[in-house]
């Protein structure tokens, strides 16, 4: 009786991996469909392969996989519009036996984003903003604030697009990196100082006069940004 329960065992496992063996051999690994499309971009997840999501305009969430020094060079930050390619890729999930599909990253940029009526923030938007009569103290500190923040991001965009753009190694990236935090850590700290003095000695107008320096310091930095990068383009390294 065990003999006859060993030998349907095995009839069984057999059978299946017969199955399984023509089912895999009419699954060859292939780019199947390839497809573009414009949305939002969500974020880039490595577990450990790196992912990307956009959010598309029927509110859909597409998934690819896309490595992350790639997404950071091309897409940037989160909440920008962009458009990307991918390629589905079939192939045999060995783990899962059955037939599989993936999206793969090919090429992307960020994308004009379609008209909102909305207003996004630039330098015009700032000018307009801190000389809007009849705001109160908060309001007008929250302008220069936002514009502060907004270069800040700029930065950090322009440095991951420049580091891919010139194919800028991990470490030197890295190094750029740490020393954009670093001098925006002094900058922050700087202002809070002359604040300090500003506040006692003017006001309102003192403040003002604090935040409106820490942003042309800001300014300042971006177009030391620029004058790096262009380094790297004509030397290849800032560092050799």
């Amino acid at each position: 009786m065990k003999n006859i329960f060993l030998l349907i065992v095995l009839f069984i496992f057999l059978t299946c991996e017969t199955s399984f063996s023509k089912i895999k051999s009419e699954c060859p690994e292939k780019i199947i469909d390839q497809q573009t499309f414009q949305g939002i971009f969500q974020e880039n997840t490595c577990t450990p392969l790196c992912y990307s999501s956009i959010k598309m305009p029927n509110g859909q969430d597409l998934i690819f996989i896309q490595d992350k020094d790639s997404s950071d060079g091309i897409f940037g930050n989160i909440g920008n519009d962009v458009e990307t390619t991918i390629v589905v890729k079939q192939f045999w999930n060995e783990y899962e036996k059955k037939c599989d599909r993936v999206n793969i990253f090919k090429t992307g940029k960020k994308a004009n984003p379609k008209p909102t009526g909305i207003k996004s923030s630039s330098e015009n938007d700032f000018d307009e903003c801190k000389n809007k009569s009849y705001q109160s103290d908060a309001d007008l500190y929250a302008c220069y604030d936002r514009e502060y923040d907004r270069l800040i991001k700029e930065m950090d965009e322009f440095i991951n697009t420049k580091a891919y753009e010139t194919k800028l190694s991990k470490t030197n990236k890295n190094e750029i990196i740490y020393n954009q935090n670093q001098w925006i850590a002094n900058n922050n700290g700087m202002a809070d100082i002359e604040g300090i003095y500003n506040q006692m000695t003017l006001g309102v107008t003192g403040i003002c006069i604090t935040l409106e320096e820490k942003i042309n310091r800001a300014l300042v930095r971006k177009a030391w940004l620029v004058n790096i990068f262009d380094g790297i383009q004509t030397k290849n390294s800032i560092f050799e």
